[in-house]
């Protein structure tokens, strides 16, 4: 089970780790660019160029925090991390026409890799299976826990290879074809 937490908080930090930071330039009575595409994640910060202006919501998706800051000489700078998908739409207070927004999209989920029948075979197994490849330089064997079972480096190119489960209890195997150390297929298989 800790293995699995670990591997949740890894993918969840590593989105993190990609966000990006979409700068906006607050100048001459206008936000530049008038209009962020964004992530969530991605950090959205407003620089201060000249005059004295606000940065202040005037709709925020129900998930997301309105917020007021002002924009000044003395107060040059204001972010936010964008915490969930919408349009959120901003003005100057100071300056009521000034008026700009963020639109936010996040992703639903993670496409899951998984295995062609073609590639593996028989399923479920009792000894044996042989797994074909094109591409792959790993396959790897989880038992229900997330403990390796198999860990087998392939020949580079494309093939066969056999793998002999002796001795593995009866039950479902997850497993992963990797390509420089990434799932690139991935399945479920049965022991008899």
């Amino acid at each position: 089970m800790k293995k699995i937490y670990a591997f949740f908080i890894l993918t969840t930090a590593s989105l993190y780790a990609i966000a990006t930071i979409h700068t906006v330039l607050v100048a001459d009575f206008n936000f530049i660019p008038a209009s962020v595409n964004a992530n969530c994640g991605d950090t959205v910060a407003w620089v201060w160029s000249s005059g004295t202006h606000t940065t202040t919501s005037t709709s925020v998706p129900s998930c997301g925090t309105a917020w007021n800051a002002p924009i000044t000489s003395t107060l040059s700078t204001y972010s936010i991390v964008i915490p969930c998908e919408g349009t959120y739409n901003y003005y100057c207070t100071v300056h009521p026409t000034m008026t700009a927004n963020i639109i936010a999209t996040c992703a639903t989920g993670i496409q899951e890799p998984s295995l062609s029948a073609s590639l593996l075979a028989p399923n479920p197994f009792v000894e044996t299976i042989t797994v074909s490849y094109q591409d792959k330089d790993r396959i790897i064997l989880y038992d229900m826990l997330g403990n390796i079972m198999k860990d087998v480096n392939l020949a580079p190119g494309n093939g066969t290879v056999q793998l002999n489960l002796e001795g593995l209890p009866p039950g479902i195997y997850f497993l992963g074809m990797l390509r420089k150390g990434v799932i690139i297929e991935s399945g479920k298989i049965a022991k008899e």
